[in-house]
């Protein structure tokens, strides 16, 4: 099983996060007031592979995702051993991908019914630090693999 380390840093208030990421790519996650899971909601999960997360936060229309200030909070992939480019950019979409999919945040529409389960299975992502409401482990097994029903070819014990 593959694992994806993620440490998270906040929460943060919209113009701290853009001066803490100016210089990082990642994943990132929004907090505010929405008007049916009320407030503290995880709202929105994004990621910035290609460019920093501080140009990503500059695309998007926060006043139209909570009526309160919104809090986020950064994460940044970490590792044992230096991955090369391809990798870490992988790592970073992979992990958005299960996030996203796993904890189904209000403002995200994709991958929530188009991911690949192929692409993601056997990944193990712990998230460090401060996560906000993220689960501290996602396992692509569990929730890619057979999700909440019992597969056909495991048993309870006392069924051997």
């Amino acid at each position: 099983m593959k694992e994806i380390h993620i440490a998270w840093r906040g929460p943060f208030s919209l113009s701290e996060a853009k001066e803490e990421s100016k210089f990082n790519s990642g994943i990132y996650q929004y907090y505010g007031t929405h008007p049916v899971y009320g407030p503290d909601a995880l709202l929105y999960l994004g990621k910035a592979s290609d460019g920093t997360i501080d140009s990503r936060l500059n695309d998007h229309i926060h006043e139209l995702w909570s009526s309160d200030p919104v809090k986020l909070y950064i994460g940044n992939i970490i590792s044992e051993e230096k991955l090369s480019d391809q990798e870490w950019v992988s790592q970073i979409e992979k992990a958005e991908k299960i996030l996203i999919y796993t904890h189904t945040p209000a403002w995200n529409s994709s991958n929530i019914k188009s991911v690949k389960y192929d692409e993601l299975m056997d990944i193990h992502i712990l998230n460090w630090g401060y996560r906000g409401k993220l689960l501290p482990e996602v396992s692509s097994v569990r929730w890619f693999g057979f999700g909440n029903r019992k597969p056909e070819n495991l048993k309870f014990q006392d069924e051997f």
